[in-house]
């Protein structure tokens, strides 16, 4: 197996020096591709790297991307400066996120370490935005414990949406998946997960 070596800071490098090490651990690494289309697309991630600053994660696509959005919070792009402004200063793997990009498209890829299968979100009442936090897909009911299912009104994503009416789910939208950010509105604050 081949990992990634991340060089300690407790050990400076010096030629034909000899450091003893009492334990090396690794870290798995994944992989995270999303493509964005132009103008909005409505992101999370279940993965970042070990920087999650907006400059490192969307290094890679600069110039294409011109803004970030949060649930309460915001960054610009200013292209003539190459730095963000705002009070959105990184991103994290529970929240959803609006990425800009304008007339341009691009995919943003990330590697990081450490999907949590059992993310815990606490939700307040209200419009929450929020991650889908693993790989893959699942059915509305299915992600969503059933001792809190009742509580979620409605649920939104980029151009999808799906509603509760006598306990069922009807509309566009019929599956969680990986990399899509979802608007939950729920009637009480809960914790799931």
């Amino acid at each position: 197996s081949y990992f990634t070596a991340i060089s300690s800071e407790n050990y400076e490098w010096s030629n034909f020096n000899m450091q003893f090490i009492n334990d090396i651990s690794a870290t798995e690494l994944d992989f995270l591709s999303i493509p964005l289309h132009k103008d909005n697309n409505l992101v999370s991630f279940y993965l970042l790297p070990q920087n999650t600053t907006i400059s490192s994660v969307v290094e890679d696509i600069q110039d294409n991307i011109l803004g970030v959005i949060g649930a309460a919070t915001s960054s610009q792009f200013l292209v003539e400066d190459n730095i963000w402004v705002g009070s959105l200063t990184e991103f994290d793997t529970y929240s959803g996120y609006w990425l800009y990009m304008g007339d341009s498209s691009d995919t943003l890829d990330i590697i990081g370490a450490g999907i949590d299968y059992n993310k815990q979100y606490n939700l307040n009442e209200g419009l929450n935005l929020i991650s889908f936090p693993v790989p893959g897909s699942v059915g509305i009911s299915e992600g969503i414990p059933d001792d809190i299912e009742t509580s979620v009104s409605y649920i939104i994503s980029e151009a999808v949406a799906a509603v509760q009416i006598n306990g069922e789910w009807v509309g566009s939208l019929d599956k969680f998946e990986s990399a899509k950010g979802y608007w939950f509105n729920v009637s009480e604050e809960l914790v799931f997960e």
